[in-house]
């Protein structure tokens, strides 16, 4: 499959794709659609109409939980993972004051652990948490990788064993970051399963899983999301890089 509108991206494992200057992702001004272009046809809904209004070509989240997010219909329905749960989390994204989540998958149903949540904690660290009951999580050991008011390709990929060399890796402009354990445990490699078509079961963008709303807002621009149901190369993070850069003047 390809895009119409873009240089390559890769697509092997694209599990959920969503561009606000593609017309098939977002009809426009005013709307509250943000749709799926990877051919799964996932939907997604803004909570408001004014989020991809207030700068044109970008979807301005606010940082406020209750009122300034993106829900998107469980990448789980009618898709399967492969056994161990590889993951990649890709964005797009100028932090404009802000820590917080640029998405969040919640399980849905107790117990109410996330399955997990990608985004910058308070030391400016580029983080990845998930759970399959107990916690895993992998951050940059560098502190501010990413700074306010500027645009960053962030790319954070968990393989099946997160334990293994390059269990998890962090990617920012395309540039491989050293990883550490969040605080000690790599070691959780399964994530939860949400439970299809339940809407706390949905992936949330603008901030974490919605059982960790108070804090997890973030203050951003986000105009580009995807999610793969495996890990992606360095290559082919680097392929994704480089293929939309010029559009952020990076």
């Amino acid at each position: 499959m390809a895009f119409s509108h873009s240089p390559k991206i890769v697509t092997d494992g694209l599990a959920l794709a969503l561009d606000c200057l593609d017309k098939n992702s977002y009809p426009g001004s005013g709307s509250t659609s943000w749709n799926d272009i990877s051919g799964n046809n996932l939907s997604g809904s803004l909570s408001s109409g004014t989020i991809g209004t207030t700068t044109p070509g970008v979807m301005t989240f606010t940082g406020t939980a209750a009122s300034s997010y993106c829900t998107v219909q469980n990448p789980h329905d009618g898709l399967a993972r492969p056994s161990g749960d590889p993951l990649t989390c890709e964005v797009w994204a100028k932090d404009l004051d802000d820590t917080g989540y640029y998405l969040g998958k919640s399980r849905g149903v107790s117990p109410a652990w996330g399955e997990f949540d990608f985004g910058i904690n308070g030391n400016r660290q580029v983080v990845l948490y998930w759970s399959d009951g107990n916690w895993g999580g992998g951050r940059t050991v560098d502190t501010d990788v990413v700074s306010a008011n500027n645009w960053y390709h962030v790319c954070i990929t968990k393989q099946a064993d997160a334990n293994a060399p390059d269990g998890v890796s962090i990617y920012i402009n395309g540039v491989s970051y050293d990883v550490e354990c969040y605080p000690s445990y790599c070691g959780v490699n399964t994530i939860l399963d949400g439970v299809r078509n339940q809407y706390d079961a949905y992936l949330m963008i603008g901030k974490g899983d919605v059982t960790n709303q108070t804090g997890a807002a973030l203050n951003a621009q986000i105009p580009i999301v995807r999610v793969y149901w495996k890990a992606l190369s360095t290559s082919e993070v680097l392929q994704n890089f480089n293929a939309q850069r010029s559009r952020f003047g990076v």
